[in-house]
């Protein structure tokens, strides 16, 4: 159940109830968003098959009076109740009693079926599922954004369309159907050059070595470093980082002496900024279809390090953006 709310008051008189939006009569009442005058959260409450006791009651948010709260109820699989404000989740309760009232009374705006707990404000754009949203849901209705449909509402083969029907205020005129959208399945696949797919190495015969090429690079011809990405039915994400320091023992050679540069279309990868690789990934490329991308890796090594086999472990994943 979701509605846009606008209390004119919540404090007189303290203690007592309204309920701005409820379904239900006298001893068989289902649902209601409920406010305790003197206090600043709402409630959803889901009452007792033929009783006036709770089934499940989720409490929280933060309201005030003479402002306009977005205020969604949720009730999901016969597990729990909760109750957003403004977008964000206010309360949850899982400790469910008895079996929620289920009846065929209508919907009351502004008081109870039996006149009870009257409301002194405003309801507007009240709309009732037959499912539980999702919280991008909430949050897509919270920020008006009616011109997207998030994830968690589509499945994969559902076929979308849109009617529109004009009214001037008097009546309908012809409607209009939209082309169809079908939501496909996400297919991310990603291979690697065989050169990058085993080692990134560096030889260094003198110190301090500063941007030195890794053997791959083939110094300013093509580089030996190439990944392909290929996204179906969505777009992807190309991400890197690197698991520690370069090590070997106890001697370390710092992350951020490990550099990268890449390049979407040129093999050779003309040197341009380098960037440090870090221990979070970090995106090298978004919104990929199909995409071959080219690296070169870079080593700053200073004066005084000591000799030997030094180890780290780059990574790269592809993400549906």
């Amino acid at each position: 159940v979701s509605t846009w709310i606008k209390f004119n008051t919540l404090i007189s008189p303290v203690g007592t109830k309204s309920e701005p939006l409820t379904k239900g009569e006298s001893n068989n009442f289902e649902w209601a968003f409920r406010h305790v005058n003197g206090t600043t959260n709402i409630r959803f409450v889901l009452f007792v098959l033929n009783g006036a006791i709770n089934h499940c009651a989720a409490v929280g948010g933060t309201i005030s009076a003479g402002t306009w709260h977005h205020v969604v109820g949720i009730y999901e699989n016969n597990s729990k109740c909760q109750v957003y404000v403004d977008g964000v989740l206010g309360g949850t309760d899982d400790t469910l009693g008895g079996s929620m009232g289920n009846g065929n009374a209508a919907v009351s705006l502004g008081e109870r079926a039996d006149s009870a707990n009257d409301f002194d404000g405003t309801l507007d754009e009240v709309r009732i599922y037959d499912y539980a949203l999702s919280s991008e849901q909430i949050s897509a209705l919270y920020n008006n954004r009616t011109d997207l449909i998030v994830s968690q509402e589509t499945s994969v083969g559902d076929v979308w369309s849109v009617e529109a029907t004009p009214n001037d205020g008097t009546q309908d005129g012809e409607g209009v159907l939209s082309n169809s959208l079908t939501i496909q399945a996400c297919s991310l696949s990603m291979t690697f050059s065989d050169t990058f797919a085993s080692v990134i190495h560096w030889d260094v015969d003198g110190l301090p070595a500063t941007e030195l090429d890794a053997d791959g690079n083939n110094g300013v011809g093509i580089t030996a470093y190439n990944v392909s990405i290929t996204a179906t039915g969505c777009t992807a994400d190309l991400e890197i980082r690197a698991n520690s320091d370069l090590t070997f023992g106890s001697n370390t050679i710092p992350l951020a002496n490990e550099k990268y540069t890449y390049n979407r279309t040129n093999a050779s990868v003309p040197v341009g900024t380098k960037i440090s690789l870090t221990t979070l990934f970090v995106d090298v490329d978004t919104n990929l279809t199909t995409q071959e991308t080219f690296f070169k890796f870079f080593l700053d090594v200073p004066g005084g390090q000591p000799p030997g086999t030094y180890n780290n472990s780059l990574e790269l994943r592809v993400t549906q953006s």
